[in-house]
Formats: structure tokens, C-alpha cells, sequence
């Protein structure tokens, strides 16, 4: 038995590099800017610095949150899974040279490696694309990644069946695109981590390109902030959630301590 740390870095908006259970995932890869695309932030990691990968995950297939031919530079792409909401990611996965590739239906799970599994949890349409949140678990640790959740009903649906998570990263800064919500603001992010029973958040998807303040609020609305997630925890009354709200680059390690029985590399199953 070794004590491994549990640990989260956000690289750019909802792109994540989550290490559990000794293995690293990648949640939404995105690594470059797009002229039509922007996060108004640089990115907190290199393609080159990332280490080998248990899998990759991605939410849905819209470029802000899936631009897997930015890993064009990543070395292990033969033999590293990723796992997707739609048929259409699917694709676009083995045209950029990933050969082990799973479209993840509401309600699955997959042993990724040993000692770590991925659950596929519900979350909703968006502009008719399906949209996955998901739950890495490890001995002793469980961490809901939602890189475009809104509802908070299949969260409950899915706490119902499964054990509380301890760590929530989830959207915060609630955006409405046409009126239509798209994401979760602060309050939600809150409820979501009160639903699953997690005392830690990291908000994620709180980059917005500077551009788009110009433009008027009936075509897209922003309505939160991360810090303001962190002070609605704060006047929480009976509960303790902590809130990181981590810049890009920064490597959030957890401080409970977890102990890991080492079985193997990853593998594919």
C-alpha cells in the first residue's frame, strides 16, 4: 500500500487534469485558441507536459469543450482511452489517432484501470447533442466532473443509487445563450454539491473571451462568477463546503489522505 495524492489542476476553462487512484485523466481537452473561440485566459499546461493518461473524458462535442486534435502532440494516443458522449466525438477521437475509443451511455460504467472506474451520470441535451457528467472513483475518494452540467435532478436521481462523491467540479458562471440556460451559476453549484453530499468544489467553466461583453444580453448572458460560489459556502449554515477556485496552472492536491494498492499500469478493457 502507497499513499497517493488526489489532486486536480485546471489547465483552461472546463479542461481538467484529474490524478486518482496513481492514474491521471483528462476531462474537455481544449489547449488552443480559435479565432472565432477564446477563453480570455492562457492555458495552465502544455500538451507536452501532460503525463500518461488513464483516459480521456469529454462532455459533449461542441469545440469549447471537445478539441481533441489540439492532442495532436500527445504521445500516447494508441494506447490511451477516451470515453464520449456522442457518436460524432467518437469519430472525431479516431481521426486524431486514438484507436481505443467508447461512446458512454446515461447510466454506465467502465473499469478504466484497476482501481479506478468511471460512471456515466445523466445530465441533458444541449442544441440536440447529448451531454455526460461522470464520477471517477478510486478507493476512498469519489469526484463528480461535469464539464457542462445544468440539472441538478439527475444528480439526485444518481446520489439515490449511489455513495455521497467528495469532490464537485462543475460550471459556475451560468451562462444563457438566447435565453437558454446552458450551464450552472453559482447557486446551482452549491445545490449540485449539497445533492451529491461533496464538502469540496472547484469551479470550472468560468472563462468567458472578453468579446463577448459587447455583445447584448439577449444573445449571451453570463450570470456568475467562481467567487461567487465561494461566498455563498461561506454563509452556508450547518455545512462545510470549501470552495478552490483555482487559476489556470494551478494543482489543487486534497488533504485527505488516501492509501492505494498498486496493482498494475493502466489497461484497456
Amino acid at each position: 500500500m502507497t499513499n497517493m495524492p488526489v489532486a486536480v489542476t485546471r489547465i483552461i476553462n472546463s479542461c481538467v487534469l484529474i490524478e486518482i487512484g496513481g492514474y491521471a485523466v483528462l476531462g474537455d481537452p481544449w489547449f488552443h485558441d480559435r479565432w472565432y473561440l477564446r477563453f480570455g485566459e492562457m492555458p495552465g499546461m502544455c500538451i507536452s507536459e501532460l503525463p500518461k493518461l488513464a483516459g480521456i473524458i469529454g462532455s459533449h462535442s461542441l469545440p469549447n469543450h471537445w478539441d481533441i486534435q489540439s492532442l495532436g502532440g500527445y504521445a500516447h494516443k494508441t494506447t490511451t482511452p477516451v470515453f464520449v458522449a456522442t457518436d460524432q466525438m467518437a469519430k472525431q477521437a479516431k481521426k486524431a489517432g486514438f484507436k481505443e475509443v467508447a461512446v458512454m451511455e446515461w447510466g454506465t460504467t467502465w473499469d478504466i484501470a484497476p482501481n479506478l472506474t468511471l460512471d456515466t451520470v445523466q445530465a441533458h441535451y444541449s442544441f440536440g447533442f447529448r451531454v455526460n457528467n461522470y464520477v471517477l472513483s478510486s478507493t476512498g475518494m469519489r469526484i463528480f466532473y461535469g464539464g457542462e452540467a445544468r440539472d441538478i435532478e439527475p444528480l439526485r436521481a444518481y446520489r439515490k443509487k449511489h455513495p455521497p462523491v467528495d469532490v464537485v467540479l462543475a460550471p459556475t458562471n451560468g451562462v444563457h445563450f438566447l435565453g437558454r440556460k446552458l450551464v450552472m451559476n453559482p447557486k446551482d453549484l452549491i445545490t449540485a454539491a449539497q445533492v451529491l453530499e461533496a464538502q469540496i468544489i472547484i469551479p470550472i467553466h468560468d472563462a468567458l473571451d472578453p468579446i463577448y461583453r459587447y455583445l447584448p444580453g439577449f444573445i449571451l448572458q453570463r450570470t456568475g462568477y467562481a467567487e461567487e460560489t465561494a461566498q455563498l459556502a461561506n454563509h452556508l449554515q450547518n455545512e462545510r463546503i470549501q470552495v478552490h477556485h483555482l487559476e489556470t496552472g494551478v494543482r489543487w492536491v486534497s488533504p485527505k489522505p488516501i492509501k492505494y494498492e498498486i496493482i498494475g499500469p493502466s489497461y484497456w478493457v
